[in-house]
């Protein structure tokens, strides 16, 4: 069995390398020709490739919720983070919105795909006020695009899959409310069966996302940061507890818990 899941990586780690490949002159191509367009493009491959891959490695992905979102909107997407598999179902389940993805500054000294990243996402260094304050202006430049930006509020994948999420940054609350965009909650389920204990070789797996309904945010200034996160935390708890069977009895095993403490 552990020789067929090696074949069977390597296999998907060729198609993965090609579709790689291929991405670097189409991202120049389209970045000389269409500079205004460009980013919609790139945006496009990226959907195409994803898509591409997880057909050609078995990987078959089903989104729930998608009449909760206007594709003419541009929105602040939030999804939990379990896996590397994540960002595969998120490019499928968000069909009708052009998104990109806000990644640490880092990524860009990873060998070709930092390039593409460079080019298909907003890199910031968390660490530095003036680099968020640059993607920020970004971020709002690319909405008059109708782009909309997709985060990661736990920061890191969850590595304990016995909880539903982390506890979430401020940092995505903050930047809807900045740019006074609607939060889209969504959660991915499945995605840790890709890469089980989160090592190689990876196999192939079902991937579901529930797509929630848009939080407002027209009128929040900063101060309303904290309760805008608990109430995307609450909604996206809830998502995860309804739907995957990972967390069946979780909220009374999590009330038992606490009575036992008082």
């Amino acid at each position: 069995m552990i020789v067929l899941r090696y074949l069977y990586f390597i296999y998907s780690a060729l198609i993965f390398i090609v579709l790689l490949l291929f991405g670097v002159p189409y991202y120049i191509i389209v970045g000389f020709l269409f500079k205004d367009k460009a980013q919609k493009y790139r945006i496009a491959y990226n959907r195409w490739w994803s898509n591409t891959w997880a057909f050609l490695s078995f990987v078959r992905c089903k989104s729930y919720g998608e009449e909760n979102y206007d594709a003419d909107k541009e929105y602040v997407l939030v999804c939990n983070h379990t896996s590397m598999g994540d960002v595969i179902i998120l490019m499928d389940a968000i069909r009708k919105i052009a998104f990109v993805p806000l990644a640490k500054m880092e990524l860009r000294k990873v060998p070709v795909l930092g390039y593409l990243f460079s080019k298909a996402a907003v890199l910031v260094d968390r660490k530095d006020p003036d680099s968020r304050s640059k993607s920020v202006a970004k971020l709002k430049e690319l909405g008059k695009k109708n782009i909309s930006v997709m985060l990661f509020p736990e920061g890191t994948r969850n590595k304990k899959p016995e909880n539903p999420l982390k506890e979430f940054h401020t940092g995505a609350f903050r930047i809807a409310i900045d740019l006074q965009r609607p939060v889209l909650p969504m959660v991915v389920i499945g995605a840790r069966d890709l890469l089980p204990g989160e090592t190689f070789p990876h196999q192939p797996c079902k991937i579901y996302a529930h797509i929630g309904k848009p939080i407002p945010t027209e009128g929040l200034t900063q101060e309303d940061a904290y309760d805008l996160k608990q109430r995307v935390y609450d909604v996206m708890e809830q998502l995860l507890i309804e739907n995957d069977p990972r967390y069946e009895g979780y909220l009374r095993a999590r009330d038992s818990s606490d009575s036992l403490a008082k």
